[in-house]
């Protein structure tokens, strides 16, 4: 039997206990504040993002992981 692994991104929300328990492989989408790129969950936490959203008054722009995932 072939093994079948779940892949979702970053913006899914899922539990933690879920992935662990499910063993579910998660993809960062980019959160894109003008010229800076950075990984939902890795390089930006969700907190992080919301004080620079209020410090800002801008909404960021997201961008999806390239498919090449090595």
């Amino acid at each position: 039997m072939s093994r079948i692994k779940i892949f979702a991104d970053s913006t899914s929300d899922l539990a933690p206990e879920w992935i662990q328990q499910h063993d579910i492989g998660i993809i960062p989408l980019y959160v894109v504040f003008g010229e800076e790129s950075l990984k939902d969950g890795a390089e930006i936490k969700p907190e992080q993002l919301y004080e620079r959203v209020s410090r800002d008054g801008r909404l960021p722009k997201t961008a999806a992981p390239s498919p090449l995932i090595s």
